[in-house]
């Protein structure tokens, strides 16, 4: 049978730091709201050659062309209105990843399109990260 916790806060020790000059008390408490909504729902960091390095609700990536990458979750999220983030890095250059908008987001899967930030260029980046937040169905 699984279990069930039902928390309002996460609460730990409460903590005194110096803040400018003057000693504060930090209670050390948050609500669960911050962190059942807060968090990432999905995250990958994909080596171009290697494949995934390390995920979380991430099953699999596809490389569908040379600047595209479709990311496929685990766990679908409840409607496609949640945030998909990327980022890229290759040997040179200044490269960032960005979501592809419309029929690319869906409630399982999203993709990103590489492209050269001082060109505008696409690219083939060796590294892509990507983080997406919303509400899981």
């Amino acid at each position: 049978m699984a279990g069930k916790i039902v928390a309002d806060q996460i609460q730990g020790t409460t903590t005194t730091e110096t803040v400018n000059g003057s000693s504060v008390t930090i209670p050390n408490v948050i609500d669960t709201k911050y962190v059942v909504n807060g968090t990432a729902k999905a995250w990958a960091n994909v080596d171009a050659s290697a494949g995934v390095n390390d995920s979380f609700n991430i099953s699999s990536t596809a490389d569908t062309s040379t600047l595209i990458n479709t990311f496929t979750l685990i766990n679908a999220f409840l409607n496609d209105s949640y945030v998909a983030l990327g980022g890229s890095a290759a040997a040179t250059g200044a490269y960032t990843n960005t979501p592809v908008t419309g029929t690319a987001l869906t409630t399982s899967s999203y993709t990103t399109y590489s492209f050269n930030v001082n060109t505008g260029g696409a690219i083939e980046a060796a590294k892509n990260t990507s983080i997406a937040h919303g509400d899981l169905a």
